[in-house]
């Protein structure tokens, strides 16, 4: 009687043990699936962080390429106000240069005008006397 006890308490015990293995089995198979999962996970995380990436990357490029075109606007101008600032100062030079021409015009004048004068007193002179 107790072999037999023992005989059945192994052949539970045995198909404890093969239920366990079969759930053991189960759950590897699982697991196997769940680390499969993971990795594919992993994998996508990866291509989204590269695209953020790659993101930031072209964000950054594209504020560089704002800031320079704005260098190159305020260049632009620089080089418009400096054209500009040249064509003033031709013109004030061309304006004291006309002055300077002006004022010799206007003594040389005045010279003539004296000479006249004294022309204009001897001639008077000459007719009264």
């Amino acid at each position: 009687m107790e072999l037999e006890a023992l005989t059945e308490k192994h052949s539970i015990i045995l198909n404890e043990n093969e239920n366990c293995a079969i759930k053991i089995d189960s759950l590897n198979s699982q697991l196997f699936d769940h680390q499969n999962i993971i990795s594919e996970l992993n994998l996508k995380i990866n291509s989204h962080e590269q695209e953020i990436n790659v993101s930031k990357k072209a964000e950054v490029e594209f504020e560089q390429a704002q800031k320079l075109e704005k260098y190159g606007e305020i260049e632009s101008l620089k080089l418009e106000l400096e054209n500009q600032s040249k064509d003033f100062n031709n013109q004030i030079f061309n304006l004291e240069s006309e002055n300077a021409s002006l004022k010799n015009s206007f003594e040389s004048i005045k010279k003539e005008k004296m000479k006249l004068r004294y022309c204009i007193k001897v001639l008077v002179g000459i007719n009264f006397t």
